[in-house]
């Protein structure tokens, strides 16, 4: 039984106003899930994060897309000598063993973290083309000017210089509710230190993976790349014929535009 299928194809709910707003996301996303054979007994964390008018949750819709959009707008934050300036990691949702559905962030920025695993290309259970590495510079910042959106003589501008020399420019302009040259500055850099490196995904294709779960902590090594990443993972997929492969995805989404500047108000 697919059990999030089932959410997906759900009756049609209607959320009203007075059952939404004020609540934190966590809390409304597990009662969308307590549906049919789904169990949600264990979530009871909370994320801290409630829900407001412009995040549009009320009006109708079947469970799991209220559910994907009440996790469009969860992140956990980090402001501890532990992680880098400015860190946020993305709430996931997902049934990974039985019937239990699961809400977990992965806090794989942790100077501190543990790993599951650690993979290089030299292992013997990597399979097929090994470990195939994706760089993706859509979203790469290393120049953001914010500037006030009541007056636009007001900004203040950040360039990691290292990064424009390494991948060329990609700068932007973003307008805040704000007149204070020193808030726009550490916006702009906050900004720049969270997106001055291409994302980075990995498939990995191996032998005697399956016991690995979705959002555990991987270490990859790709000496050729010289870089070691530490990545959860976002998706796998098992094959059983003479032995059993798995295929591995890991990564971690960035923040929307939208969503930076929700965190940051």
């Amino acid at each position: 039984m697919d059990y999030v299928n089932q959410l997906a194809t759900s009756e049609i709910v209607e959320y009203k106003s007075h059952q939404v707003l004020n609540k934190d996301l966590y809390y409304l996303a597990r009662d969308a899930a307590d549906y049919k054979d789904v169990v949600t007994t264990t979530l009871d964390e909370g994320s801290g994060i409630l829900a407001t008018v412009d995040m549009g949750l009320t009006g109708l819709w079947t469970r799991k897309a209220f559910i994907d959009t009440c996790f469009n707008y969860m992140y956990k934050g980090f402001s501890d000598s532990d992680h880098p300036t400015f860190s946020y990691s993305p709430w996931q949702y997902a049934i990974r063993s039985g019937s239990q559905m699961d809400f977990w962030y992965s806090d794989h920025l942790n100077y501190q973290t543990d790993t599951k695993l650690t993979i290089s290309e030299g292992d013997d259970n990597i399979k097929g083309k090994g470990i195939v590495a994706t760089l993706d510079a859509t979203k790469l910042v290393n120049s953001a000017t914010y500037y006030s959106s009541t007056d636009e003589t007001i900004y203040s501008t950040h360039t990691d210089e290292h990064s424009v020399d390494r991948y060329g420019p990609s700068g932007k302009k973003v307008s805040f509710p704000s007149t204070s040259r020193g808030r726009l500055l550490e916006l702009a850099m906050d900004d720049v230190e969270q997106n001055k490196q291409p994302t980075i995904t990995y498939s990995i294709e191996m032998s005697n993976g399956e016991w690995i779960a979705l959002g555990e902590l991987i270490k990859v090594s790709v000496p050729q790349l010289k870089r070691e990443d530490i990545l959860p993972v976002v998706r796998y997929e098992t094959t059983i014929g003479k032995e059993v492969n798995t295929v591995l995805t890991l990564g971690t989404p960035k923040l929307s535009m939208a969503d930076y500047i929700k965190l940051l108000g």
